[in-house]
């Protein structure tokens, strides 16, 4: 009996150690392990995700490819390590409603997978590190997918970009990267706000960071409001941002030449208000604010690609100016002395100086883009 005992816990030692073992017994040159939380390995990250505790850090120590989930309740961070996650089949990392992932360090989460994300959250993330991938996106057009393209990021949640972290795509169908829902009153949770599931309004805040590719950069959509306050966003397709319901840009650099550098749309139904605020920022290329839209500009400065100035005058707030290099800046005013005799008079304050660079510098007023113009009766991917 002693015997038997004895064999089945050898047994069930062995069991243990093929998906967690000790540092002591795992070099770095022989270690087969994929992560680590602490001292501890294992043979998947997804096994290291789900026996992290909240507050623990998970280590990659090696490429995998996985499809990973972080489940309701936890609270935990992958550190990236300079290596790979890809997917297999889903989506490469899903982050479930009432779950939290900070992701740090260099290296990159990719998918594959034709109508699946790099990350896909409905929960909360914040992305201090890595470069987000879709590398098998297929040659495709703004009508066709060619049968592999998709979102890098899906936010369905609250979510944190910060400085080091790019985000690219080759693509032209799909925007890089979607805040919100593609249609707020779907059943499916992929395109609309299904309560338990995802969140009724999702936030996107982008404090830093390169970001590049897709039909958009980045699109606002349903129900979501987006802030971005810094950052380099690059489209060659249609626009750098679009803006479906509210959205807030404090700085960050803007290029699309030859098309719009932020287009703002608005839909009846009280989820696509089409409010754009812009403080700062550096534009280049078009501008698009549709019918029924609000668009409020206080500074930035907007030039197309030859460095020539783009009309923002119909979008200032009230005591600002564009000038003729394409800031945005306070309103000048012209102060003439005053001709009368009377001892009581001062100066009187002449007409607001003349902002007329409309005349043989900007092709066009409240410019609406032929790409904008494109795309006023619906709403794209």
């Amino acid at each position: 009996i002693l015997a038997t005992i004895l064999a089945l816990v050898m047994a069930l030692g062995l069991c243990t150690t093929s998906w967690a073992e000790t540092t002591a017994n795992c070099t770095a040159e022989g270690c087969v392990h994929k992560a680590a939380v602490g001292t501890t390995h294992y043979d998947t990250l997804a096994a290291a995700v789900e026996a992290a505790t909240n507050g623990q850090t998970i280590v990659l120590l090696a490429g995998t490819a996985e499809d990973i989930t972080v489940a309701s309740g936890k609270d935990i961070t992958i550190d990236l390590n300079g290596k790979m996650v890809k997917n297999v089949t889903s989506d490469t990392i899903t982050v479930a409603l009432g779950a939290k992932l900070t992701i740090t360090g260099t290296g990159t989460v990719d998918n594959v997978t034709h109508g699946k994300a790099a990350i896909y959250n409905n929960g909360t993330v914040i992305l201090n590190g890595g470069s987000y991938t879709r590398s098998a996106e297929a040659e495709n057009d703004t009508t066709t997918s060619g049968g592999n393209s998709y979102y890098n990021i899906l936010n369905h949640g609250v979510m944190t970009i910060n400085a080091t972290v790019e985000v690219k795509s080759s693509g032209h169908f799909s925007s890089l990267i979607a805040n919100g829902y593609y249609s707020y009153t779907a059943t499916d949770p992929r395109s609309g706000y299904v309560d338990g599931t995802n969140q009724a309004a999702p936030q996107l805040t982008i404090n830093g960071g390169t970001f590049s590719g897709g039909i958009n950069t980045v699109k606002n959509d349903d129900g979501a409001s987006l802030v971005i306050n810094d950052g380099h966003f690059s489209n060659i397709t249609q626009a750098t941002v679009q803006n479906n319901n509210t959205a807030e840009i404090h700085g960050g650099t803007f290029d699309a030449a030859g098309h719009d550098a932020f287009q703002n749309r608005y839909y009846a139904g009280g989820k696509n208000n089409g409010v754009f605020t812009i403080t700062a920022g550096q534009f280049t290329g078009n501008v698009y604010s549709g019918e029924g839209a609000t668009t409020a500009i206080s500074g930035g400065t907007f030039k197309d690609a030859e460095g020539k100035a783009v009309d923002v005058s119909a979008y200032l707030v009230a005591g600002k100016q564009q000038n003729s290099d394409g800031s945005v800046g306070n309103k000048s005013y012209y102060y003439y002395p005053s001709t009368s005799d009377t001892t009581t008079s001062t100066t009187t304050k002449g007409s607001p100086k003349t902002f007329d660079a409309g005349v043989g510098i900007y092709a066009v007023t409240a410019v609406l883009s032929v790409t904008g113009m494109a795309w006023t009766a619906k709403k794209r991917h």
